[in-house]
């Protein structure tokens, strides 16, 4: 239930987020240049990928959507970490290249 509502609030924040699924531990989020065509954003869901990797969380972006496994062991508290540092990763990817 954590990882669903926290990937209902993922799509709910980022307009480009075109879709998110939970299936067990299997969790995927849909970057999305536009919502309604769902249109794929595939350079913002490696940028995101990238931002993740770089705080010490891994996902795969290797496919239509940016999938994350977590642990089915993990303390819940841990898995709440997880998604500030998506949500702090999309937002940084959103904002562009630092410079």
């Amino acid at each position: 239930r954590l990882a669903s509502g926290r990937l209902a609030e993922l799509r709910e924040r980022f307009e480009a987020i075109g879709d998110v699924r939970a299936v067990a531990c299997f969790l995927a989020v849909e970057s999305a240049r536009d919502r309604e065509t769902r249109e794929r954003w595939p350079e913002l869901q490696d940028a995101v990928s990238a931002a993740m990797c770089r705080r010490g969380v891994i996902a795969d972006s290797s496919t239509t959507s940016l999938n994350l496994q977590p642990s089915l062991v993990m303390p819940a508290e841990a898995l709440d970490r997880a998604f500030d540092i998506v949500s702090e990763s999309i937002t940084d990817a959103l904002a562009g290249p630092s410079t």
